[in-house]
């Protein structure tokens, strides 16, 4: 339900209270418009209430499924090949970019260096796919790490 027709269905129902109670004078009148008011605004003060905690409560759902997502990542990393684990890294921070773009830059910028994309059959380039993939997996622990602090 949209804010705008919760505030008009509360203020209705209070201009409703607000005509079936008696009005004697001025002031009693006034006391009606102020307690139609304080209806209107605790009912406003209750819906951001609400939507501030689902907000809370998607994000952190979200933050702890990338966590989750990150830990198994890091602790599978023996059922890929060095090269299928950078690859696999890779498309998690891809994914995650707008939360960690310093680190999938840097993630990037490793593989770019390392040339990660499997061409070279040199057993120096082998070497460095290993310690990048090792590397990838330190990047992805300290996600876990920081997503764990920040729930």
């Amino acid at each position: 339900m949209s804010i705008v027709l919760t505030l008009s269905i509360l203020g209705s129902i209070a201009s409703i209270i607000g005509l079936l109670l008696p009005a004697a004078n001025w002031k009693t009148r006034g006391v009606h418009v102020l307690y139609g008011l304080a209806v209107v605004a605790l009912s406003y003060a209750l819906f951001q209430s609400q939507s501030s905690s689902d907000e809370y409560s998607k994000k952190l759902a979200r933050v702890q499924n990338i966590e989750a997502t990150a830990k198994e990542l890091s602790e599978n990393m023996n059922r890929y090949t060095s090269l299928g684990y950078i690859h696999a890294s890779l498309a998690f921070l891809e994914k995650h970019k707008e939360l960690y773009p310093d680190t999938y830059a840097r993630a990037k910028a490793m593989c770019e260096q390392s040339d990660c994309t499997g061409s070279s059959q040199n057993i120096d380039h082998k070497y460095s796919i290993i310690d990048v993939s090792f590397a990838f997996s330190g990047m992805l622990r300290g996600i876990m790490v920081i997503n764990r602090e920040n729930s």
